[in-house]
């Protein structure tokens, strides 16, 4: 017996709608949230993949092809000011500017749109970032530059030229044969765009691309991007083994673990490292940081101790603490100024037995003035402001973890930035870097 339309058609939705209940039942909303932004992160890697191989094919049709401006950062969102300023961007190091294009400009392919290259013989409209929303930082962003200057002396680091990741591997020769081009241009460049999902976040971090742990970026220098975000250290201490810990940025900055005791288990990242003894420590040498401006975090599990403060981050300009307050985290933190200590005010909230991430940041504004904050799980709290007069800051070389050897717990993902982060650049790291949580 043949079924009516309409009665094949009600049983078809009928099923359809069995499926949806019980995916949402099985799997809840954030499995369809996440579905979402998998996709969304699946389009961002496809598009600065394809928008590579187009840079790339340009340089190798005419190795004098113009790149833009070094020290800018040419993002894809609309703005009527050239500098982007109406976009309340996070801030860049000094020297830094934003590039915006209007609207009706942006997909340009003759280096009037965003993107400031020729690309008009490869493609017919450049791609934009599926969300779009500088209160996010979902924008495509591109940087340019013929060296990348990371070292004390002034030297290039050996730079990452084999793009790697999970999604698609390339052969060494492919890689090989892809930079070939630029490299005999001479001039160096990074795509780049922050991801939102657990699962690409998550590998992302795995596969060590590039120097951001919440960017995916591609080009034939993924360090040039430390230089516009003003990331000047980025140590994940996800190596699981060994005595070494290496630096994203430079490889001159590489941490050296002293008697170090790795684990897997409930990490950050898929290892981290434990510290439980006094002679357990991390150093860092050749950091080489002038600027007066500097923001720190890390990520910490800590475990009850004795101890009521902890030395935890020691360096020539600044000291950062933490300490439990039962039940609580607690974090605050000095600078050294002229032979002198100041120091930011104690905060405690949260739980101490879990992953948070903590740090500190410190500037001088033009009255003298030393504004001193720290920051846990994303927020700046308690921030202090202390007239020092003629700031005298002294250049932080060298840095400790664990140096009074007090510390009990777990550490990953230390990262200095070079300028004060804002309120939002924190809450925006911490969310994706938190994520990574949800899936071990």
């Amino acid at each position: 017996m043949k079924l009516r339309k309409p009665i094949l058609l009600t049983l078809i939705l009928i099923g359809l709608c069995a499926i949806g209940v019980s995916a949402y039942l099985q799997y809840g909303v954030p499995y369809f949230e996440q579905q979402t932004l998998e996709a969304r992160d699946l389009q961002r890697i496809s598009d600065l993949d394809t928008l590579n191989t187009d840079v790339q094919n340009a340089l190798a049709a005419s190795t004098t092809l113009p790149l833009g401006n070094p020290h800018t950062v040419y993002i894809s969102l609309p703005s009527i000011n050239p500098d982007c300023s109406d976009l309340n961007l996070p801030s860049l190091p000094d020297g830094w500017t934003y590039h915006c294009v209007t609207t009706p400009d942006l997909a340009n392919t003759n280096s009037t749109g965003w993107l400031p290259i020729n690309l008009s013989y490869e493609i017919s409209a450049l791609p934009i970032d599926p969300t779009s929303d500088p209160d996010t930082l979902n924008y495509y962003a591109f940087v340019t530059g013929t060296t990348t200057p990371l070292t004390s002396s002034g030297q290039v680091p050996a730079s990452n030229n084999v793009r790697r990741n999970s999604l698609d591997y390339y052969a060494l020769a492919r890689s090989t044969q892809t930079t070939a081009a630029s490299s005999k241009s001479g001039k160096q460049y990074v795509l780049s765009a922050v991801l939102d999902s657990e699962k690409y976040l998550t590998e992302n971090v795995q596969t060590g691309n590039g120097s951001d742990p919440i960017r995916y970026t591609v080009g034939n220098d993924l360090k040039l991007w430390a230089n516009a975000d003003g990331l000047v250290g980025y140590w994940p201490i996800n190596e699981g083994g060994g005595t070494m810990a290496t630096d994203k940025i430079s490889s001159s900055s590489v941490a050296t673990l002293q008697n170090p005791a790795w684990s897997s288990t409930s990490c950050l990242l898929n290892h981290c490292i434990s510290l439980s003894t006094p002679n357990q420590r991390i150093y860092i040498n050749n950091l080489n940081i002038s600027s007066p401006s500097l923001t720190l975090t890390v990520w910490v599990k800590l475990q009850k101790n004795t101890q009521e403060a902890y030395e935890l981050v020691t360096a020539s300009g600044f000291t950062f603490y933490v300490y439990i307050s039962d039940p609580n985290l607690g974090v605050y933190g000095s600078v050294t100024d002229a032979g002198k200590q100041y120091f930011s005010g104690a905060i405690s909230s949260t739980d101490y037995d879990t992953w948070h991430q903590i740090g500190f940041e410190y500037s001088y504004d033009d009255k003298g003035n030393l504004n001193i904050a720290n920051i846990i799980d994303g927020q700046i709290l308690d921030p202090n402001h202390i007239n020092v007069g003629t700031p005298s800051f002294d250049q932080v070389d060298n840095l400790i973890i664990n140096n009074r050897g007090l510390y009990t717990g777990e550490i990953n993902s230390l990262e200095i930035y070079n300028y004060p982060l804002s309120g939002s650049e924190l809450a925006s790291y911490f969310v994706r870097e938190n994520s990574l949580l949800n899936i071990k």
